[in-house]
């Protein structure tokens, strides 16, 4: 059990006892700057881990409740099934939508098109034979971004 004791600007110690109060404050603080910490990204409360580990979580405070339920269900079940708006980053999830929205194999062929690099970098990369490749390519996109692309930080 930690024990907490906040001090004023000189530095000098606050009186008082740490009973809890101090402790649940600094724990408080510390989930507040988690959550607009490098370590994740997205919107205020569906956060999901981003490619950076230079913060740690800390155990025994106030629940994270910023995380994504995606990224909450992968933390607590060790599986998820992300979807398309778990992507925080919003110019891919702009381009991946458009994918998703294709509704003949040209337009699929079309809005592929400024995602190539990216397909190829993250495995993606697949033949568009059929309308219905397209849904596969979207949950390939999905997974490796949401989940795949951050398995070793996350771990």
């Amino acid at each position: 059990m930690i024990c907490v004791k906040f001090s004023d600007d000189m530095g000098r110690n606050e009186e008082g006892v740490d009973l809890g109060g101090p402790r649940r404050e600094f724990l408080r603080l510390l989930m507040e700057t988690i959550a607009r910490s490098p370590m994740f990204e997205g919107k205020e409360n569906s956060k999901n881990l981003a490619l950076d580990s230079t913060v740690s979580l800390v155990h025994g405070g106030p629940p994270p409740n910023f995380l994504s339920p995606t990224v909450f269900c992968l933390l607590v079940n060790g599986l998820a099934n992300p979807k398309l708006e778990d992507i925080a980053d919003t110019e891919l999830l702009e381009k991946v939508k458009k994918v998703s929205e294709s509704t003949t194999v040209e337009d699929l062929e079309k809005s592929n098109a400024p995602l190539l690099d990216y397909l190829a970098n993250a495995g993606c990369l697949r033949p568009m034979r059929s309308i219905r490749d397209r849904d596969l390519l979207v949950q390939d996109i999905v997974m490796f971004q949401v989940i795949h692309r951050v398995q070793g930080p996350f771990q």
